[in-house]
Formats: structure tokens, sequence, C-alpha cells
């Protein structure tokens, strides 16, 4: 999938909704959790997956708001996935079995 780096990447998520169209499978919130806990190591009582994210706009030195997003935890296979998701008061998105920061 192609992810946002560099000057088209600000805030927000990391990957373009046109990217998050073409997943179409659809896991429960408990299976999202228990991938987390099993390739990362986050606690599982401690995951909270999100559905929502935000894509952000840079106006006079200054980041807003643009476009929002509603996005289920797809999981398709190993490097075909996406799952945003909080924990411990740390925001995350996995994209294709990789862990990016998620910044807003």
């Amino acid at each position: 999938m192609n992810i946002l780096t560099g000057k088209d990447y600000t805030a927000g998520t990391h990957l373009p909704e046109e990217e998050y169209q073409k997943l179409d499978a659809d896991i429960s919130e408990n299976e999202a959790k228990a991938y987390v806990n099993r390739e990362f190591g986050f606690e599982f009582s401690q995951i909270e997956i999100i559905t929502e994210v935000k894509t952000y706009r840079a106006e006079n030195h200054r980041i807003y708001p643009d476009k929002t997003y509603t996005r289920k935890p797809q999981y398709e296979s190993t490097d075909w996935n996406y799952i945003r998701f909080n924990c411990k008061g740390w925001q995350w998105e996995m994209i294709d079995g990789q862990l990016y920061s998620y910044e807003n």
C-alpha cells in the first residue's frame, strides 16, 4: 500500500483513504486486539481499538483537522492489514504489519 510520508504527511492517518478502501476483510475488536498483542506485545487489556481517523492540513504554520473517516480493523494477510488503536495514552496505526505513531 501507499503510505503517506514526507511532504504529504503532516499528522493523523498515514494511510490514504483510497488505500484503506481496497481492504475488505473486517475483523472483530477482540481479533484486532489479539493480533496487536501477538505481533507487538501490547497488553491485551490496555488496547483500545479506534474506528475514527482524521487527516490534517497545514495553513499559516498551524495544523487543522481536514477530513474524518470511519475505519474498522482489517486483516487480509500479514502484509495487507490495518488497525488503529491506543494503548496507555499512546496512539498507533498498524499498516501492513508495520507500526506507525498516530499524531493529532
